[in-house]
């Protein structure tokens, strides 16, 4: 009969809007830094397209999960 080892291994937190907010916020930052380099948009407009630009990536590279080390190389 096997043995099953029941301690946990590993615990994962969802910290962005969980357990914490950004202040500014990361759209509110971009736009700002996006400004600073003379383009006009605005916080609403960048969070826009940040939103955009991230249902365009793709989940999985080569088989590696979206975050991941392994898709940011095969992503790069």
């Amino acid at each position: 009969m096997a043995r099953h080892d029941h301690r946990a291994r590993a615990v994962l937190l969802d910290a962005g809007g969980t357990l914490f907010r950004e202040s500014p916020t990361r759209y509110e930052v971009y736009a700002a830094a996006a400004r600073a380099r003379g383009l006009r948009v605005d916080d609403e407009g960048m969070k826009r397209r940040m939103g955009e630009a991230h249902d365009l990536l793709p989940r999985e590279i080569d088989g590696h999960f979206r975050y991941t080390e392994p898709w940011f190389r095969s992503f790069i």
